[in-house]
């Protein structure tokens, strides 16, 4: 048995999914642009401590 949402909280969830129903191409792009953001910062830490490695030998 679930308890019933007030109703402030359905209006809101509502607003939510239409916002994004409405703007799912935005969304899809702020996601893959987080995603690339991350591997380009994950590839300039392992690019620094490779260029340490190699300066070491």
């Amino acid at each position: 048995m679930t308890l019933p949402l007030p109703k402030q909280l359905a209006r809101e969830s509502r607003t939510m999914y239409e916002f994004l129903e409405q703007n799912s191409l935005f969304v899809v792009l702020t996601i893959v642009l987080i995603i690339w953001a991350g591997l380009f910062f994950y590839l300039l830490r392992i690019d620094k401590r490779v260029a340490k490695l190699e300066d070491k030998s």
